[in-house]
């Protein structure tokens, strides 16, 4: 057995049970957001639409919230 197949065995009981459906889950929602985008671009691919499917991801996704934030330079925030 090789060493990354025993890794992988001995640290199954990890991964959790629905690990499967929630990747099925995600791939659906990929190719349905795909259908849609060749939709509104009516089948041209261009980097446009990869920019504009990014963007849709990005505003879907919850509002996150960091732990640690920039710290700006007051030398420049007198200006």
């Amino acid at each position: 057995m090789s060493l990354k197949m025993h890794f992988l065995d001995s640290h199954l009981s990890f991964f959790p049970d629905n690990c499967g459906q929630v990747s099925d889950e995600h791939g659906e929602r990929f190719h349905q957001d795909i259908v849609n985008m060749e939709k509104r671009y009516q089948g041209n691919l261009s980097m446009t639409m990869l920019a504009d499917y990014c963007r849709t991801l990005i505003r879907d996704t919850p509002h996150v919230h960091y732990k640690r934030q920039a710290k700006r330079n007051r030398k420049y925030e007198a200006y």
